[in-house]
């Protein structure tokens, strides 16, 4: 399962090696700074849902259970960075400007306590 923590003034995204086959992805970080927003979702797969088909980039794509890897934002032409599985339904929705990923949502066990630890000053 994916992990995000703080490293300073850098958010870092860590994925286990199945994420990276998974979604042709690499663990990855980006400035805080360039975070504009950051939400608790009750279930991230809702943010995603139907781009697979017409949207997926890069990655695995099984609705309603598993989003991983790259997704286009739909209308809105940024990249979504996409880490949801079906045992984490619960995450964060991360929106980023100057970022490769225009947003990134990711499923996490307690995104609460991982917000407050990561984005909250």
């Amino acid at each position: 399962m994916a992990q995000i923590t703080r490293d300073g003034s850098d958010a870092v995204v860590t994925l286990s090696v199945f994420e990276k086959v998974e979604g042709l992805l690499a663990s990855t970080r980006f400035s805080l700074s360039n975070v504009t927003s950051v939400e608790v979702l009750d279930d991230a797969h809702e943010q995603i849902k139907g781009w697979g088909r017409d949207f997926k980039l890069a990655g695995r794509y099984v609705p309603d259970t598993t989003a991983v890897g790259t997704f286009r934002n739909g209308e809105e032409r940024g990249i979504t960075l996409a880490l949801v599985h079906s045992d984490t339904p619960r995450g964060l929705r991360i929106e980023l400007s100057g970022e490769p990923y225009s947003r990134v949502v990711i499923g996490l066990a307690d995104p609460e306590t991982t917000k407050a630890e990561v984005f909250d000053d």
